[in-house]
């Protein structure tokens, strides 16, 4: 398994698996995103996406075959590594990014705001948490 930075060529499958799990899929771009990487193909995703005030880890995904498996682990490490600012998220399973440093925040940066239709679209909204990583936690 590699984890590894994304080029162009890997635009395909991360399209895909952010498609395949309904990640956020807007503008994508194959430079934003950290890959893992099995016999060629692309089995896990994350998103390191650059606001105007802020980070964003966003588009975490995993293939299901490769689950349980550390992946998403490694993957979130790389963009923690990857991120120089402040580092947020959004998420409706806020217990799976505590054990990496990341803490629930009332409120997020508004350069981070989301596009209320996608808020909208959304079956799980009530239970959505912002989280920052916490830099005391920082390596």
């Amino acid at each position: 398994m590699i984890i590894r930075q994304a080029d162009a060529k890997d635009i395909n499958g991360i399209t895909n698996l952010a498609k395949k799990y309904a990640l956020d899929s807007e503008d994508m771009r194959a430079r934003e995103f950290i890959v893992a990487e099995e016999d060629g193909k692309i089995v896990g995703i994350a998103r390191l996406l650059q606001h105007p005030d802020c980070d964003e880890l966003c588009s975490l995904g995993v293939d299901e075959a490769y689950r349980k498996k550390q992946i998403a682990s490694r993957l979130i490490k790389a963009i923690i590594g990857k991120s120089k600012r402040d580092l947020y998220l959004a998420t409706i399973i806020p217990d799976f990014f505590k054990p990496f440093g990341f803490i629930p925040v009332s409120q997020y940066p508004a350069g981070m705001h989301k596009k209320e239709e996608w808020c909208q679209g959304c079956a799980h909204r009530d239970r959505c948490t912002i989280m920052k990583y916490a830099k005391t936690a920082r390596a």
